[in-house]
């Protein structure tokens, strides 16, 4: 909202802002023998320093509020001022402000830095949620981080080597040797572009399940799940040596066709085993107990629960890499490497192959199978990765535990 704020404006010495910064506050303070100014402020969340959203924790900071107890540290923002009006974007104590005004406060102490440099500005408060610990951000809130630093080495490179601002006739490989002592970041931060661009695409329906703060019982999937499972299979881990703006206006882009079709086959998923399947109000706690006492969950749920466990999906997702090699070898005679799989353009018949096969694993009876020993022995706890692949491969466990008809093939996946 907009509110009309009291500004104390001093000359304190502080590398972000050009050795200038201002707080507004409820009350009247002198700050360094300052001028009182007027701005008419406008608060936002912030989307580039520090883009997680606001939590289910907000309900214990509103009753810490109503209960008389403020939390003392102030919200940290920062603000580019044109003429007498800023926009400032809260990137740190995000929770305090909302809590605050959800209460009816339309007056908050904040302290802003005034034209920071944002990419200082960034990377310090990355280093801080991640190296420094000084607040753990979950692994999605250092992807997007990571992102948001990567466009602005680009820029900084765009700057430094004279080009355009909307440039993008280099490769991934040039930025590398750009920044020579920041290889290994930089590569970091090329992976964290394409994550976040999968991930919070708006065209992504998995998304709608996955819980991005951490451990949950209300979503089936964690990020990290995410992250170890399709991310580690399918991008591409090494930087490109063609550039950024590479047959974009055609479409066929390397990383744009690895981005979009990653969320097309995260769609699939949504929509075969998780939407209008999935309960978000059983959710997943305790789901394999309450089979055990014999309480009533419903078949679809089930299969998502189970489906959606970490060791399984990746195992599903090994059968779908080895199905899209398979289907370039046989049906253009070439080997496709696995980091390249996605960077291809997929024939409509590839993805009716995809489709098909993600629908046969999920008519796999184990998913609803409601033996008590299956589900002790099978899903009672996590299990490893080759605990599945065994499985999927054989029908069986290690031990010898019958879990399907028979081991699963290609062939078998790919049936009508």
């Amino acid at each position: 909202s907009t509110t009309r704020v009291r500004v104390f404006w001093g000359t304190l010495q502080w590398p972000f802002c050009n050795n200038r910064e201002f707080f507004f506050a409820t009350s009247g303070i002198t700050l360094c023998n300052s001028r009182y100014f007027y701005f008419a402020i406008n608060m936002h969340h912030d989307d580039k320093i520090n883009p997680r959203a606001v939590s289910e924790r907000i309900r214990g900071l509103v009753a810490e509020f109503l209960a008389g107890r403020p939390q003392l540290h102030i919200s940290l923002a920062w603000a580019v001022v044109n003429n007498e009006t800023a926009v400032v974007h809260i990137f740190d104590g995000q929770h305090k402000a909302v809590a605050q005004m959800l209460l009816g406060a339309r007056k908050l102490p904040v302290r802003v830095f005034l034209n920071p440099d944002l990419e200082i500005l960034l990377e310090t408060n990355t280093r801080a949620g991640t190296i420094l610990r000084q607040v753990a951000f979950d692994k999605s809130v250092q992807r997007y981080l990571g992102s948001q630093i990567y466009w602005e080495k680009i820029e900084e490179f765009r700057r430094a080597t004279g080009r355009n601002q909307d440039d993008l006739s280099f490769s991934e490989q040039e930025l590398m040797a750009f920044f020579k002592g920041e290889h290994r970041e930089i590569k970091r931060y090329i992976l964290d572009d394409v994550r976040t661009a999968v991930i919070h695409s708006s065209e992504n329906k998995l998304r709608d399940f996955i819980e991005f703060g951490g451990k949950s019982t209300v979503k089936p999937l964690s990020y990290n799940t995410v992250e170890k499972t399709f991310f580690s299979l399918f991008i591409r881990k090494e930087p490109m040596n063609v550039p950024l703006n590479y047959k974009i206006e055609l479409g066929e882009n390397p990383r744009q066709l690895e981005k979009t079709q990653m969320v097309e086959l995260m769609n699939i998923f949504a929509e075969e085993i998780f939407h209008g399947k999935y309960d978000f109000d059983r959710g997943t706690y305790r789901v394999e107990e309450a089979i055990r006492k014999g309480e009533e969950i419903t078949d679809p749920h089930l299969r998502a629960v189970r489906m959606a466990r970490e060791e399984i999906l990746y195992n599903i997702l090994r059968y779908i890499r080895d199905c899209i090699k398979r289907f370039y070898l046989l049906n253009e005679g070439r080997s496709v490497e696995d980091g390249d799989l996605f960077q291809q353009k997929f024939p409509p018949l590839l993805w009716e192959h995809l489709q098909r096969m993600v629908r046969n694993f999920a008519a796999l009876p184990i998913w609803i199978n409601r033996d008590a020993t299956v589900s002790s022995a099978v899903f009672g706890g996590k299990q490893t990765y080759d605990f599945w692949k065994h499985i999927f491969d054989s029908g069986t466990t290690p031990s010898g535990f019958k879990v399907l008809a028979k081991g699963l093939t290609l062939d078998i996946l790919l049936s009508a």
